[in-house]
């Protein structure tokens, strides 16, 4: 049974979003540990160990179940999702081991989506910047001081309902450059892109229709760092249920 179909046959959950890199590694750790399964031995391994790119260990949650019916081990994950609403994406792997199937289920909380968009922002930015610039864009990585940075202001514009078309940058006093400070970032050169946005997703796209943001995402640069969090707001002028936040910097 591939990866993929699972991710198919898992649909029913519409509240989680499918992510790649935890089917990988989910995978993965089956594949290397099916030996081991087989004896019914425990893995040391934790499996979020296996997960690549933006996300730590500590941010995700796994768990694994073992069966001979399929049917039953969607049931079991559809009962024990249901029991935590709070999960926001998932990948499951499958794995027969002798004549039973092994899943593992990796997902993580909805407090955990701002890695998640730094992940989709970095692919969406690098795809961009490869389109518009060739073999002169390069490659631009995750940075944890910058991630800090713009998930403290995502979270800190969200907080005082502020318009991002007046105070994107700068509130009494708190400026990208204190906030560099604050979080101890030392780049040479240091942008910053914020919108409020009806979507999460796509981001890169809105900020490409504007000029400044246009220019800032193609400028040179090394790492980035990037948060969206779900701001809903009661003042109408305000459009927009997400407040994204871009921070890119050259060393």
């Amino acid at each position: 049974m591939a990866d993929q179909e699972l991710a198919c046959q898992f649909q029913p959950y519409t509240h989680l979003r499918h992510e790649a890199q935890f089917t990988a590694a989910a995978a993965k750790w089956l594949k290397k540990h099916a030996a081991t399964l087989a004896q019914r031995k425990p893995v040391a391994e934790d499996p979020c160990d296996l997960v690549t790119g933006v996300l730590k260990c500590g941010t995700i949650i796994s768990g694994g179940i073992r069966s001979k019916d399929a049917k039953f081990l969607y049931q079991h994950w559809e009962t024990e999702l249901k029991k935590f609403r709070d999960f926001a994406s998932y990948g499951l792997g499958a794995q027969r081991v002798e004549s039973e199937w092994v899943f593992l289920l990796i997902a993580t909380t909805r407090q955990n989506v701002g890695e998640l968009n730094q992940a989709q922002l970095l692919t969406e930015l690098n795809q961009f910047r490869k389109k518009e610039l060739g073999k002169k864009a390069g490659k631009v990585v995750h940075s944890n001081c910058l991630y800090k940075m713009a998930e403290y202001w995502a979270k800190f514009l969200k907080k005082h309902d502020l318009d991002v078309g007046k105070y994107a940058h700068r509130w009494q006093g708190n400026t990208l450059e204190t906030r560099a400070k604050k979080f101890g970032c030392t780049h040479r050169t240091m942008s910053e892109n914020v919108a409020r946005l009806v979507s999460a997703q796509g981001a890169v796209a809105k900020w490409a229709t504007s000029p400044g943001h246009r220019a800032n995402m193609l400028d040179p640069m090394t790492h980035i760092g990037a948060s969206c969090v779900d701001a809903p707001t009661k003042r109408k002028k305000l459009a927009g249920k997400y407040i994204c936040v871009l921070v890119m910097a050259k060393e």
